[in-house]
């Protein structure tokens, strides 16, 4: 039978089935209103960054990208989620030929409004990726690089995305247990099945070859502050917070999250300094300001950090070159 296996849970697809499918995931959709507003900007010459600021606003469009327009590095046989570097090697009309194809190729489609509030979903991914590169730009002590802070930020919840495309069902008896309980999606995912839907996003990373530090990340998405300290990982999750405390969540109802053990005790400065940034972007909008120059000052006096400091994980882009 197609159910994890208890009464309670009975008819939900089962967890082996989605496995399967998270192996061999299919490509994201991007959405209509991304496509324009890309055109919008490529027509009118935008900058590198100002393009990486509009990939984010559709993860689809950003894994794809990363996917198949990604700096990969032959030696390790993996593809860096470094957007701004992407850009920089293979330059925009490589980007707009890669536009075209997608366009040519069927994979611009709207979301089914029945399964997916896509627009809130979006939303979501980008205000997190905005929240964290703009942090990344204020303290690079961390070794948090803005442009894979970017694009780490808009494919942290690829899971729920593809969850949602390739198993609808699924995602929407999600959606229906996490609307009973008032909790978070992923949360609730994790009541019904015996692994986090960060799990299986984080396979689905793997069989796109994106690099395996950003799938280690993803993979222990929940884990406490002690269990894995990186700042990469430590700086998602608290976007990823914040995202939900200025209303900036995927659920379609008023669903509330909390961060694991440790964060809010050892990083207090921290999250104050992002809070910072997440406030300039509630108040201001979303890719209003690309210089990362105009939010207050915060007090940075703080005490020990007990973060890893393992400097940029991907290495340099001229090696990879």
């Amino acid at each position: 039978m197609d159910t994890v296996g208890t009464s309670h849970f009975e008819g939900y697809p089962s967890f082996e089935r989605l496995e399967l499918m998270f192996k061999r995931p299919k490509d994201p959709a991007v959405q209509p209103a991304t496509i324009t507003a890309i055109t919008k900007s490529l027509d009118s010459e935008a900058s590198v960054e100002e393009l990486c600021h509009v990939v984010v606003s559709d993860p689809g469009l950003a894994l794809r990208t990363i996917k198949l327009m990604g700096i990969f590095d032959y030696h390790n046989s993996v593809r860096m989620i470094d957007l701004e570097g992407a850009f920089a090697k293979h330059g925009v009309t490589a980007f707009r030929s890669f536009l075209t194809s997608t366009i040519i190729g069927g994979n611009v489609l709207s979301a089914d409004k029945k399964v997916v509030d896509i627009q809130r979903m979006n939303l979501h991914s980008q205000f997190v990726a905005e929240v964290l590169a703009r942090f990344a730009r204020r303290r690079p002590e961390f070794g948090v690089k803005p442009s894979e802070a970017l694009a780490l930020g808009a494919i942290h919840d690829v899971g729920l995305i593809l969850l949602s495309s390739m198993c609808p069902e699924g995602y929407l008896r999600v959606v229906d247990f996490a609307t009973q309980c008032n909790i978070g999606l992923d949360i609730a995912f994790s009541c019904i099945y015996p692994k986090s839907i960060h799990s299986l996003a984080a396979s689905a990373l793997h069989a796109w070859r994106v690099e395996q530090w950003a799938c280690d990340i993803i993979n222990r998405y929940e884990e406490a502050l002690g269990e894995d300290p990186t700042p990469y990982r430590c700086f998602l999750r608290i976007a990823d917070w914040l995202s939900y405390q200025f209303g900036y969540h995927p659920e379609p109802f008023a669903a509330t999250t909390a961060l694991p053990p440790g964060f809010e005790t050892e990083l207090a400065t921290e999250i104050e300094i992002m809070a910072t940034e997440a406030e300039f972007l509630a108040l201001n909008g979303l890719c209003t300001d690309v210089s990362f120059e105009t939010t207050a000052p915060v007090d940075t006096s703080r005490k020990e950090c007990p973060l890893e400091f393992p400097g940029a994980p991907s290495g340099q882009l001229d090696q990879a070159a």
